[in-house]
């Protein structure tokens, strides 16, 4: 073998190591189960394009809705599509209409379970690059968003990368923290007003129910402001969505979360927590 053959060999190995096979990878639904960080993302992608036994019950939400209503558990009453706020409303819309293209929802009920910090979400956290550029933007496409989100994108440093099977597959991130930091404000962000239209345009046109509900909430929590997040849902028009979000507000004490935001122990909160 001539060492310009070898080469040749050699440089297409690397291609196939470098891009094929991470490609190959990224689809594997084990390898999907396994990742620490998004993982949960990945697997609300998938689930979100199966055929579901209809009327259903669905849940969408932040990482305390995953925590009550587990994405990984498959079966039950409720079909679970919840995963992590750093997805972003945007994120929540996409999981939404793959759900609606793969199945007739009609009669259907779709719960969106935040805490009110996670509607301030605008894309411009340090996981937005983990959570929502590689799973969801590369998946969807940038002409399935809305300017805005490519605006937000675009102004990730290296953004451009998550189209790389090796990043993909990969635990690295570029920085892109927002210089707020990392709790968000309790406030309407740009991005879930958006989505929160348009999810409420799909539920309408597909003919099934959209109802915005709280989580259980730590104690301490009972002393945040929200005026500005009611406002900002008043500015929006999207009152109809928040019907009975406040009246639904369950705190719990503080010391029965592990970190001021998640459940110790969600099993013994039983099977429907929020009675949805």
């Amino acid at each position: 073998m001539t060492p310009r053959t070898l080469l040749l060999k050699g440089t297409l190995l690397a291609g196939l190591v470098g891009f094929a096979l991470p490609a190959i990878v990224w689809q594997v639904p084990w390898y999907q189960d396994q990742v620490a960080v998004g993982g949960e993302g990945l697997v609300a992608l998938r689930k979100s394009a199966a055929t579901i036994p209809l009327p259903a019950r669905v849940v969408l939400g932040d990482s305390v809705a995953n925590q009550l209503y587990p994405v990984r558990q498959d079966g039950g009453e409720f079909y679970s599509l919840a995963c992590n706020q750093a997805i972003s409303m945007a994120g929540f819309y996409a999981l939404l209409w793959r759900l609606a293209e793969a199945n007739d929802l009609r009669g259907s009920a779709v719960h969106l379970v935040l805490r009110p910090d996670s509607f301030g979400n605008d894309l411009d956290q340090t996981f937005t690059f983990q959570y929502f550029v590689k799973p969801f933007y590369v998946t969807m496409g940038p002409a399935f968003f809305d300017p805005e989100v490519e605006a937000r994108v675009s102004a990730i440093p290296y953004g451009w990368s998550a189209w790389l099977p090796a990043v993909r597959v990969s635990a690295w991130s570029p920085s892109a923290r927002s210089p707020a930091g990392e709790r968000m404000e309790l406030r309407l962000s740009r991005v879930s007003a958006l989505y929160l239209a348009r999810m409420r345009v799909l539920a309408r046109e597909r003919g099934f129910s959209l109802q915005v509900v709280p989580p259980v909430l730590p104690e301490s929590t009972r002393a945040w402001l929200l005026g500005p997040l009611w406002a900002g849902v008043r500015d929006a028009g999207l009152e109809d969505l928040f019907a009975g979000y406040v009246r639904r507000l369950r705190y719990l004490p503080d010391a029965q979360f592990q970190d001021g935001v998640h459940v110790k122990d969600p099993g013994a909160l039983g099977s429907n927590p929020l009675d949805l």
